[in-house]
């Protein structure tokens, strides 16, 4: 899942930078570009958990 969302966040980005679509993947081969993605996406996912976590204990308050 992580994978899948850092792919789809750099997709994002590299769209709205106007990039080529084969520079894109050139890029993503890049081991230190897809860590960097990784790193962003498992950092959103774990505060929309925190955030869900929140939201289910002020409903049950």
């Amino acid at each position: 899942m992580i994978e899948l969302l850092a792919r789809a966040m750099f997709d994002r980005r590299c769209d709205l930078d106007g990039a080529e679509p084969a520079l894109v993947e050139l890029a993503w081969a890049d081991a230190d570009i897809r860590r960097f993605w990784l790193a962003e996406a498992a950092h959103v996912v774990q505060v929309l958990r925190e955030l869900s976590a929140e939201s289910s204990s002020r409903e049950a308050s």
